[in-house]
């Protein structure tokens, strides 16, 4: 006798809509997974160019829960996710002060490697992904789950039961259209904004610090991300097979508030992409020269 695999459709796939459809699998469901993007990942995604890569989303993660724990270990093991212990400090608009309670919360952060979107990429191997399927339309009918894609539109399968695994504005269009209460729950979430300047520099900035927490000003945070495990010009340039001559690259990534961001949300990238440029060097005071690579 043959069970029936309820089939489960998941829209997003980020880290939080791959660890959802693993569990599920798991559990016996079948699952599929719709993703606007190229590739998985979602906020731990990696910009890559030729020869230097830049995490611009999340900069890293810690594992406080028990269960989170034993996931980060799977990682580790499979060899995508590492240890990074950057010095820290913390920026008061004068002082470069070390971080409060640093040596006493014993805090780990770890990061994917070689870069962020490794765990997630790991994760989707075993999974149905459907990317470059951005789905902008779902409905039930006789208590079946059918879902639309603006690429492909209506997908043959349909579904038991549907699962929303992106941010609240992206939700709410699509449940906009259904007779379900949580439309009024995603549609009263706030979401705040927040630019990503990525530096890839032609010199090794001089400072005592990996990662910078920022409490004045128009940043937030600053990171060498090139001093993650996996990240050094070095063997990003083995693993493309070129060479360089110059071996003090470096790649940081710049984050604004999220107060300064949505004033300057409808300005001119070039715009925004000076002015945290300017308030870096003006910090650090280093070679206003850096130019910025990507944004």
């Amino acid at each position: 006798m043959m069970i029936k695999r309820n089939k489960v459709a998941i829209i997003g796939a980020g880290i939080a809509g791959l660890s959802c459809a693993t569990a599920l699998e798991k559990s016996g469901f079948q699952v599929t997974l719709f993703e606007k993007s190229r590739g998985v990942s979602g906020r731990l995604s990696t910009r890559v160019r030729e020869n230097w890569q830049c995490d611009h989303g999340a900069q890293y993660f810690t594992a406080r829960d028990p269960l989170f724990n034993v996931e980060v270990e799977r990682w580790v093991n499979a060899h995508v996710a590492q240890l990074w212990q950057p010095s820290l400090k913390v920026f008061d608009g004068e002082n470069f002060l070390p971080k409060e309670d640093e040596k006493k919360s014993q805090t780990l952060r770890y990061v994917g490697y070689p870069q962020n979107s490794a765990p997630a990429k790991w994760l989707a191997k075993s999974l149905n992904v459907l990317t470059e399927h951005t789905v902008n339309s779902i409905h039930q009918q006789a208590n079946q789950w059918q879902v639309n894609s603006k690429e492909h539109g209506l997908h043959p399968q349909s579904f038991d039961f549907l699962i929303l695994s992106q941010p609240a504005p992206q939700a709410a269009m699509l449940l906009n259209s259904t007779q379900s209460t949580l439309a009024s729950v995603c549609n009263a979430v706030l979401m705040q904004p927040c630019f990503a300047l990525m530096l890839h520099t032609n010199q090794a900035i001089n400072c005592q610090f990996d990662g910078l927490f920022i409490n004045t000003g128009l940043l937030s945070w600053v990171a060498r991300d090139s001093s993650k495990p996996g990240r050094s010009q070095r063997q990003i340039e083995s693993k493309s097979n070129s060479c360089s001559d110059n071996n003090h690259l470096e790649t940081w990534v710049l984050h604004a508030t999220s107060q300064w961001s949505k004033r300057h949300v409808e300005n001119e990238k070039n715009l925004v992409a000076q002015e945290m440029l300017s308030e870096f060097t003006k910090i650090l005071q280093c070679d206003a020269s850096i130019k910025a690579n990507g944004m």
